[in-house]
């Protein structure tokens, strides 16, 4: 069941460590609302909490639509009603590094799209160095109401 124009009302990534399922904590996540034209939108970086979660409303994801539609209305145009799916992609430490590097570029022209040294500070110590990076991906047709998205890490072989 979805509502509000076939959009979740929230959005539940859950990360787990592939073989045991424990639930991996701060680990950097992002989350990107997949359109049918011009340009998807991404939600992120963020980190998962004790029990390996991070949750995202709707009200988060019309924001971040709002928010790129003002400050780039040339590169985003379809609405959050328009959503074809959603892709979850846990980063690896080169992903975090690229990741960083983009941010300081983007948050010149959007303010709010620079990371606080405290977030920075974050990401580089995440335990994402530890893992294979991974990506999950869901269809429109698979959205619920409260939609859960489960992303399983696999840990980069021990030398």
């Amino acid at each position: 069941m979805t509502t509000q124009g076939g959009v979740p009302n929230t959005l539940r990534v859950v990360v787990l460590a592939k073989g045991s399922r424990t639930p991996l904590k701060s680990v950097v996540v992002l989350v990107t609302l997949i359109v049918p034209y011009k340009n998807n939108y991404t939600i992120g970086p963020t980190l998962t909490d004790d029990s390996g979660q991070v949750c995202f409303t709707r009200d988060e994801m019309v924001q971040e639509v709002e928010l790129c539609q003002k400050h780039s209305p040339m590169d985003y145009s379809a609405g959050l009603g328009e959503m074809t799916g959603v892709e979850v992609r846990v980063p690896d430490a080169e992903g975090i590094d690229r990741l960083l590097k983009a941010s300081d570029w983007w948050g010149i022209g959007v303010p709010e799209w620079r990371l606080s040294g405290e977030t920075i500070g974050r990401l580089r110590c995440a335990p994402n160095r530890l893992y294979m990076a991974a990506t999950a991906r869901v269809s429109r047709a698979e959205f619920t109401k409260d939609l859960r998205v489960t992303v399983l890490l696999e840990p980069l072989a021990q030398v």
